[in-house]
């Protein structure tokens, strides 16, 4: 029995390794997609600009969109889905700690819940 639980951990990690490398394959296929289209949207944008609002806005600010602003698309479909998945994981974890250790579970998710505005401070000013 020992052997079977190790051959099911074995293809299941395998598995888990194939599936994700798809799925990180598949996002950033997305999110390059997004970002060649909104590089195309500028670039159409800047070449239809008229002589008075080319004085106005300068090469460098378009090479920025193009660099720095445009590759945030890349980024944020890797990490888009964590929008549903934490708080699904967050809810299954404390039902699995209610099950385990009873309502003092409450305590450390409390302290969770009161991090969180710290964390988000913190992260804005780095």
């Amino acid at each position: 029995m020992v052997y079977v639980y190790a051959a099911a951990m074995s293809i299941s990690t395998f598995a888990l390794t194939i599936l994700q490398h798809l799925y990180y394959y598949h996002v950033q296929r997305t999110g390059m997609r997004i970002r060649v289209a909104m590089c195309h949207m500028i670039y159409k944008k800047a070449l239809g600009l008229s002589i008075e609002s080319m004085g106005q806005t300068t090469t460098g600010q378009i090479v920025n969109l193009l660099s720095n602003d445009v590759n945030r698309f890349d980024e944020i479909t890797l990490n888009l889905h964590y929008l549903w998945l934490g708080p699904l994981q967050a809810m299954v974890i404390i039902v699995l700690l209610w099950c385990q250790i009873g309502p003092s579970c409450l305590a450390g998710v409390a302290v969770l819940v009161l991090m969180m505005p710290v964390q988000t401070v913190r992260n804005k000013d780095t």
